[in-house]
């Protein structure tokens, strides 16, 4: 923003800074636009190195413009600005022992430096766009996309952030909304530990509502049941003629669990593509498909299968008695256990029902499992 020529400020040194920024901003932004306009009708080479010499010179100007004030005034709002803008350098890539050039070095200093001249503890970044921008670049394109790598940077920046009530509400509050509904899959194990860690029975977190707390309070338990790695909880369920079908009762190398509803449109188009992709390749290669109906009913369950001739899964279902059973124990149901609010789903166990892979569609299961053929696994 521009203020206008004849503002003056008195006792307000930010202001007034701002001020003598935007005036030499103002002149050194019409010399490039004028540079530009005259580069795009340059005649020959020459003319357009001079004219690129001297636009390099410009944006020289603004860059000691800023390091000067930085400098000047280093607690100042405007020097605060030009940090957070300001990326690192990067100098030249050392050889390493063999003589050969270390090709990681340019991204480990750039994202080891990639917060310098930044603080933490100062609030009043989080009233600019630029931190929360700075913070999407770092975790998108710095940070290794796996749960392990994200809590660790995460945890570090909270720790330095802690001292500062303001900026820590921010960041916390930040981390939670960007994992609590992740884009990738396993990213949900860092929602569950920001909850463990610095949420559950914490009072002086006390600024989401009532009605977010329970939000986060139910996400957490139902995705600490069903984390990447860790052993699928077991289904006690039965088939449609009332025979006892346990998930732990299936013996196969992998176990695709699909949650369905014979009534769910969604459903209808996609488990006859699973079924295919079952009878042309899964089942050969002994890959179970546990098929849970959610709703819908019995007999609409019954009609589809027979109707799609859904033959080879272990189609099971949970009995009402098997509900109000489980209820009046104090159990949770399978929905909540696999995180199952909406249909189809599907999960891939591996031969000991640990959790490979969730929430993907069937090709991306079929991809999970070359992987796995590939590796070995």
């Amino acid at each position: 923003a521009n203020i206008p020529a004849g503002v003056q400020f008195s006792n307000s040194p930010e202001n007034s800074n701002f001020q003598y920024y935007s005036r030499f901003a103002t002149q050194n932004g019409r010399a490039s636009a004028a540079l530009v306009k005259d580069l795009s009708a340059a005649k020959n080479a020459g003319d357009s190195v001079a004219i690129n010499n001297k636009l390099k010179s410009l944006n020289q100007q603004m860059s000691a413009f800023r390091d000067s004030i930085v400098k000047a005034e280093p607690s100042s709002m405007l020097a605060t600005l030009f940090m957070s803008l300001k990326e690192p350098v990067i100098p030249l890539a050392p050889k390493l022992a063999n003589g050969k050039t270390d090709t990681s070095f340019a991204y480990r200093y750039f994202k080891g430096h990639y917060w310098d001249g930044m603080s933490f503890t100062d609030e009043r970044l989080i009233r600019t766009p630029i931190f929360e921008e700075k913070l999407d670049k770092y975790f998108k394109d710095l940070v290794m996309p796996n749960p392990d790598s994200l809590i660790k940077e995460a945890d570090f920046i909270l720790t330095r952030a802690k001292p500062n009530p303001e900026m820590f509400k921010y960041l916390l509050t930040y981390f939670v909304q960007r994992y609590i509904n992740p884009q990738f899959m396993g990213q949900d194990a860092v929602f569950v530990h920001l909850f463990e860690k610095y949420i559950n029975n914490n009072p002086q977190v006390d600024w989401f509502t009532e009605k977010y707390k329970k939000y986060m309070s139910d996400r957490a338990y139902s995705l600490m049941a069903n984390l990447i790695g860790n052993p699928a909880q077991n289904l006690e369920l039965v088939d449609s003629l009332g025979k006892a079908r346990p998930l732990y009762g299936v013996k196969a190398p992998f176990v695709v669990i699909c949650f369905w509803d014979p009534t769910c449109s969604h459903c209808k188009e996609v488990v006859p593509k699973v079924d295919s992709i079952f009878q042309k390749k899964w089942k050969k290669e002994g890959i179970a498909v546990y098929g849970v109906m959610v709703d819908g009913g019995k007999q609409a369950w019954v009609n589809y299968i027979k109707d799609n001739n859904l033959k080879d899964w272990i189609h099971v279902y949970q009995t009402t008695a098997q509900r109000d059973a489980e209820y009046a124990a104090g159990k949770a149901n399978y929905r909540q256990l696999y995180d199952v609010f909406q249909t189809p789903v599907l999960y891939l166990l591996d031969k000991d029902k640990r959790i490979v892979a969730k929430k993907l569609t069937y090709d991306q299961i079929d991809e999970v499992l070359n992987m796995k053929r590939n590796s070995g696994k």
